[in-house]
């Protein structure tokens, strides 16, 4: 499946090897290396910004860490917002929220994102209804806030808020398609990797736990 991703040109592997290399540096007391990481996610796709808040809310890297990383993804795509701000805007802002479907395809390329849009959106636009923009953004809210609220701030907790977080707007986006759902189920199967009933009790960098971890010695000043 990662080679057909690969394959197929898809930007989520790398927002996936981000992810994943993220948790990675932080268990590894490293969260300063991880602000890159994220940063690194932030600029691949628009819809992996869905990642702040848990970011923010997972203990051992913070909120301060991730500012910097927000900052860091703005000033990397500054260049091409001052370049052509129209431009800039309707490719990576309105193109993504529009609820008439994928446009700018031909053909049975069109064809094929008429019908395979996989999102609730995406068939009541196929029979003439479609969703309310406001309404696929307030789905996307109340789950994330739910899953801020409900889960632990632990790696489990950062990777499965925000696999709902994204299934939420995909299954009311109708841009949703197989590369989008294959993300969504590759970050529930790293956050059951990181289950704490999984990983045992040995949790002294307290990633899986959520405490402050007492072995971490780099980057406190930007701790959250």
């Amino acid at each position: 499946m990662l080679f057909r991703s690969v394959e197929q040109a898809w930007n989520e592997p790398l927002i996936l090897g981000a992810m994943v290399a993220m948790i990675y540096l932080v268990t590894r007391g490293r969260p300063n290396w991880a602000v890159v990481c994220l940063g690194a996610a932030l600029v691949t796709k628009q819809y992996a910004w869905i990642v702040v808040p848990f970011a923010a809310y997972w203990k051992p890297f913070g909120w301060r860490r991730t500012a910097v990383a927000c900052l860091g993804g703005a000033v990397f795509m500054l260049p091409w917002a001052v370049a052509d701000w129209h431009a800039f805007s309707e490719g990576s802002i309105v193109s993504l929220i529009q609820t008439s479907g994928a446009t700018g395809a031909h053909g049975s390329t069109a064809l094929f994102l008429h019908y395979f849009t996989l999102s609730i959106a995406a068939i009541t636009t196929r029979h003439g209804h479609e969703v309310p923009v406001v309404l696929t953004v307030a789905v996307t809210a109340v789950i994330g806030v739910l899953a801020l609220r409900r889960l632990p701030r632990n790696a489990y907790g950062f990777a499965l808020g925000t696999a709902a977080t994204l299934a939420a707007f995909d299954l009311f986006s109708t841009h949703s398609f197989f590369n989008q759902w294959w993300l969504v189920t590759c970050l529930v199967t790293v956050a059951v990797a990181c289950a704490p009933e999984l990983v045992g009790a040995d949790d002294r960098l307290g990633v899986f736990s959520g405490r402050e971890p007492s072995t971490l010695k780099s980057g406190r000043r930007l701790g959250g």
